[in-house]
């Protein structure tokens, strides 16, 4: 009786083991799905600021008409179902904030 004892222990032990093991390969995967995802967001959003940029270039708008087309581009942007970008510049002010339009313009650094 005690040798099964012994093994089903050894079993039980083994198999939470493997499970935890597995639920961290899992997260790890998620992890690395989501920051896939999120680069891949980036870059459409760059992709979209580059193209206002360069029709700004070309005359096709003002700066200014670029800068709120692109602004409104990446306020338009989600991914995940709820996630989103902004933008924040070198100063710390956020350019972009399409949850909180109130952000915009004002200094993030010492926002708690």
């Amino acid at each position: 009786m005690t040798k099964l004892a012994t093994l089903m222990g050894g079993f039980m032990i083994v198999s939470a083991a493997l499970i935890f093991l597995s639920l961290s390969h899992g997260r790890d995967a998620m992890m690395a799905e989501r920051k896939i995802l999120i680069r891949n967001m980036v870059e459409v959003a760059s992709s979209q600021i580059a193209h206002y940029y360069v029709r700004a270039s070309a005359g096709d708008f003002s700066v200014e008409e670029a800068q709120e087309k692109a602004k409104e581009a990446i306020r338009a942007v989600r991914y995940g179902g709820e996630g989103y970008l902004f933008i924040v510049d070198l100063q710390g002010v956020m350019i972009v904030h399409p949850i909180v339009p109130a952000f915009e313009g004002k200094s993030q650094i010492d926002l708690r």
